[in-house]
């Protein structure tokens, strides 16, 4: 097709590596979806964010809660009663949902400084003091800040969602590599020999685009 064998192996080539790294993606994400490890992962990031390894403090508190987990029923008790576990929380529902657990009166500004005041963990509790003391009194950027928190806290937890969905990746493409003998020398010699198969999956690459040829 286009006269240059170079040219058509090297399209051969990407068609098929193309097909296996789809072939490891939808493995992948089917895999994540079947151990649910979004949400576990979330709520593993919620814990360590708020010292709450045990899960028995203002995690469980925060879990239970209609606006951060509005599909389970709120009474489970440890992290294997939960029926259900979000795989994202919106962070201004998280900050609302962490005012509302710890403040004793709502709506009461100086009240709720001494509810913080109270929480007991040093690091949470210095954190909370941080964001109430720089709102200067305005429950909108409190929230805010509160939301802010969050928002950092979960990068980390996506940054390392990402290293293991990339071992898990490499995992696959090894195992695939192994399963079905897939060799990039012998699969170039061939489409080296048979330039009119090497031409045909240049054809199929750009009629049907590339990757999407799989799904057709």
């Amino acid at each position: 097709m286009f006269g240059s064998t170079v040219l058509e192996v090297a399209i051969g080539l990407t068609f098929c590596y193309a097909s296996v790294a789809l072939i490891v993606s939808t493995l992948q994400e089917a895999l994540a979806s079947l151990l649910r490890l979004r949400a576990r992962t979330l709520l593993g990031g919620v814990k360590t964010m708020l010292n709450d390894p045990n899960y028995d403090g203002l995690a469980r508190a925060l879990y239970t809660h209609a606006l951060v987990n509005p599909h389970d029923d709120g009474t489970a008790a440890d992290e294997r009663a939960l029926k259900f576990k979000p795989s994202y929380i919106e962070p201004k529902m998280f900050a609302i949902a962490m005012l509302d657990t710890i403040q004793s009166i709502p709506g009461n500004w100086d009240q709720l400084g001494r509810d913080i005041d109270a929480v007991g963990d040093q690091q949470v509790r210095r954190a909370l003091q941080s964001i109430y003391q720089q709102a200067g009194g305005d429950l909108a950027r409190l929230q805010a800040g509160i939301a802010g928190w969050f928002d950092t806290a979960m990068e980390r937890v996506s940054g390392a969602y990402k290293r293991k969905a990339l071992m898990v990746s490499l995992a696959l493409s090894l195992l695939l590599a192994i399963l079905f003998n897939i060799d990039s020398i012998h699969l170039f010699r061939t489409l080296w020999q048979q330039p009119a198969l090497a031409a045909q999956f240049s054809v199929e690459a750009l009629e049907k685009g590339g990757v999407n040829a799989l799904m057709t």
